[in-house]
């Protein structure tokens, strides 16, 4: 158990260098249409390359980052990578259709300088914000469901679309999720 805990809290250590290590890399998995399987865009996962351990699983890090706090920071390095490379693709032809998705914690979600956070990553970027796919979990809405659905109306507002993600993992009635501003 002493091993164990040890552990845990030598990966919490080396999860907070991490970011500023650049040990964290964006892959893009592909994401095809449906009937032609051409690719139409890109989901955009985050993965940890750790010195000593290599590739670590997101599903070993992922809870750590949002049981630290660290999932706001670094979820906020995620969304600017992905907008910097949609608006790299805009500039190449053949690309500028594609979209990128970008999985958002209801943690980052529910942080009251979120909307604050994306705005400043958009203005870094210049991405364009109808090719942004932000895809959240039934989870956001379990509690302050009513600011959660204003703040994807805000971003709806400048052109960003939304998801659902592991639906049906959650608590979420149906009846209240066909009333969120989902695409």
């Amino acid at each position: 158990m002493a091993q164990r805990a040890f552990a845990q809290l030598a990966l919490d250590s080396a999860l907070r260098r991490a970011l500023d290590n650049g040990e964290f890399e964006i892959f893009y998995q592909p994401r095809l249409s449906i009937g032609d399987e051409r690719i139409v865009g890109a989901e955009a996962l985050l993965r940890w390359h750790h010195p000593g351990r290599g590739l670590v699983s997101p599903g070993e890090f992922i809870p750590l980052l949002e049981s630290t706090g660290l999932i706001n920071d670094v979820g906020e390095w995620v969304l600017a990578a992905a907008c910097h490379q949609l608006a790299a693709w805009q500039r190449q032809p053949g690309f500028e259709q594609l979209t990128i998705s970008v999985n958002i914690s209801p943690l980052q979600f529910r942080e009251n300088d979120f909307l604050d956070r994306v705005e400043q990553v958009f203005l870094r970027t210049q991405a364009p914000l109808e090719r942004l796919k932000l895809e959240v979990t039934e989870t956001l809405f379990v509690e302050a469901r009513d600011d959660a659905r204003d703040k994807m109306l805000s971003l709806k507002a400048r052109g960003v679309r939304f998801s659902l993600d592991d639906f049906g993992t959650g608590y979420s009635s149906l009846a209240y999720l066909a009333q969120l501003p989902l695409d």
